[in-house]
């Protein structure tokens, strides 16, 4: 009997028991995203995506929504640590691509990797084989269950901050910024272009994570975050705070 590449047996297992991977996933997720939060709402056999304005860091989850998108998902895979949503790309197509999820804590958060193969696939067992062969080092944006959103914001608001509450921030960010763009460079074949693409979005997940991290409400956009900068720096001295921490 021929025996099986180890990497196929173990996808004929997680195949077939979609179910139970599915669930954990299922339920309403915020990303904070430069213009405003995110929802991904995952069921069964979909995800749809959608915009949140946020103005102020008291947000209402029945806020009034951009124009959203729907992704029918045709099958959940777990990958080891990763988790790959498998969508159909169209209704009539045969083509598939994935979304890798990875990071989960469950009830709590996970990250949504944009560094991930971006590949396209005939079949949900052909995408999960691309994927699994995969050993690349995943950088993702946070997304939040619904609770803890609730949790963020009864933090400390950003108008509050003083400067040496900034400079510690600030300190913080900068840390961040030069331990990613370090790992990115030497895990990331297509280092400068990847990189490059994603870094004004990649910045401003980093920023939104050290304001967490230093107990102050995250629940902002990139107009609030430039404007707490404002607030203590002029351009030119901002700039120059920036190229020190890109090394320039």
């Amino acid at each position: 009997m021929m025996k099986l590449p180890a990497v196929l047996v173990v996808l004929a297992v997680l195949l077939a028991k979609p179910a139970a991977v599915a669930q954990r996933f299922e339920g309403v997720w915020y990303g904070l995203g430069q213009y405003g939060l995110l929802e991904l709402a995952i069921d069964h056999d979909s995800l749809r995506i959608r915009q949140v304005d946020v103005g102020q860091p008291t947000l209402s989850l029945a806020a009034r929504y951009k124009h959203g998108a729907r992704l029918p998902i045709a099958q959940v895979v777990a990958l080891g640590e990763r988790h790959l949503l498998i969508v159909r790309q169209g209704v009539d197509s045969l083509r598939y691509s994935g979304i890798v999820l990875f990071d989960y804590v469950p009830g709590h958060h996970f990250q949504l990797a944009w560094n991930a193969p971006d590949t396209l696939a005939r079949s949900p067992q052909a995408l999960a084989r691309l994927q699994a062969q995969d050993r690349r080092v995943l950088f993702g944006d946070y997304y939040y269950s619904a609770r803890f959103i609730n949790e963020l914001q009864r933090l400390r608001p950003i108008d509050e901050m003083t400067k040496p509450e900034f400079e510690r921030y600030f300190a913080r960010y900068a840390d961040k910024v030069r331990q990613a763009t370090r790992r990115f460079e030497a895990n990331e074949p297509n280092y400068r272009y990847v990189f490059a693409s994603q870094l004004p979005g990649y910045n401003f997940a980093l920023a939104t994570q050290a304001l967490l991290e230093e107990g102050f409400c995250p629940l902002y956009d990139e107009y609030a975050v430039q404007a707490l900068y404002r607030r203590f720096y002029s351009r030119k001295a901002l700039d120059k705070k920036v190229k020190a921490i890109l090394g320039n």
